[in-house]
């Protein structure tokens, strides 16, 4: 029999297309700062694809700080961006300082290009589709692989492909190009998450998921515990301890969480004038001490010298004017979500 013929699906409907200039791109998501000229130097260029399921965007951003910061997260996105910094041009022979991140958009986080990365090239996935690939949703978060590692190389030069071809694909071609491409994520990066968790690493729980978003919401609380977790959401203890198993335990997860909103509010630009001991006690610690030696065991540096180092080349803020029309990357990433 001889072999058939593989012809291009006939619908021609391409994945919605802009390209932008200037950081305006990212209004509403991010809060930008950078380093004095920078942006003048180098500008800010973004490249978006989208679907109703993906949206794709390539950003040259030397010297930009962009800070998802708890103002940020009241767009209500529920979505996880899969990011490769890029430190030299595509197709450059090296790629040592090169990182696939994963971060999630219901927590607070911090894309720097402030050193080496010259590029971000990001694909957005909804949450319901990353639940149904990753086997542990709450690790994500954050998770940052050098390319040097095999795994953080495949899945980069795949994103770069996908990159390079996706403005010739049409719509379903672009859809599942993106699947294949967040199948591939969860096949490496789940197989690292079973080596750093050991085998208690599960199928993604509902009740999990919604324990993890009440935490999160409600972490400057005093009275979160295990204790009200387990009344509030008909769970014994023992089950609530088998969900959070994987992380180290319920208690040990709403102190992580505590620990990682502080941090990020103590090296935010805007809170500069904030002390981090009354950051500390607002988020539930029981005494700036205490905080300080957790801080240090965790990030290696004391609160003031994590702010001193992130603080020190950032220049004033930058007001991000959206784009005409509003179609910026928020845009785009709104309509995943309906």
């Amino acid at each position: 029999m001889p072999p058939q013929n593989l012809s291009r699906p006939a619908t021609n409907h391409r994945p919605a297309r802009s390209t932008i200039e200037g950081n305006g791109v990212f209004a509403g998501l991010f809060a930008a700062f950078s380093t004095p000229d920078a942006l003048a130097q180098s500008g800010v260029a973004t490249q978006i694809l989208a679907t109703r399921h993906f949206v794709l965007s390539r950003s040259r951003a030397n010297g930009l700080r962009l800070c998802r910061d708890i103002q940020g997260l009241r767009d209500g996105l529920d979505l996880f961006a899969l990011v490769l910094r890029r430190a030299d041009a595509e197709g450059a022979p090296s790629a040592s300082g090169d990182r696939v991140e994963i971060h999630d958009l219901a927590q607070p986080f911090v894309l720097d290009s402030l050193d080496e990365a010259k590029e971000f090239l990001a694909l957005w996935i909804p949450r319901s589709r990353v639940l149904r690939g990753f086997s542990n949703e709450l690790a994500l978060h954050g998770l940052s692989l050098a390319r040097d590692l095999p795994a953080a190389d495949i899945l980069a030069s795949a994103l770069e492909c996908f990159a390079r071809r996706a403005e010739a694909m049409n719509v379903d071609e672009f859809d599942a190009a993106a699947t294949g491409l967040v199948d591939l994520a969860a096949s490496a990066i789940n197989q690292r998450l079973r080596a750093e968790l050991g085998p208690a690493l599960g199928s993604p729980v509902a009740s999990f998921v919604a324990i993890r978003r009440y935490i999160d919401q409600n972490i400057a609380s005093p009275s979160l515990s295990a204790e009200k977790l387990s009344t509030l959401f008909g769970l014994s203890r023992a089950s609530l301890y088998r969900l959070f198993e994987p992380v180290g335990g319920v208690g040990t997860y709403i102190r992580n969480a505590r620990l990682s909103r502080a941090h990020q509010e103590i090296v935010a630009p805007q809170n500069a004038d904030c002390r981090a001991g009354h950051i500390a006690m607002r988020l539930g610690f029981p005494s700036p001490a205490a905080f300080n030696r957790l801080f240090k065991e965790t990030y290696g540096v004391t609160p003031k010298a994590a702010r001193e180092r992130a603080l020190a080349p950032v220049a004033d803020q930058h007001a991000l004017v959206a784009p005409a029309g509003g179609a910026g990357l928020s845009h785009f990433l709104g309509l995943l979500q309906k």
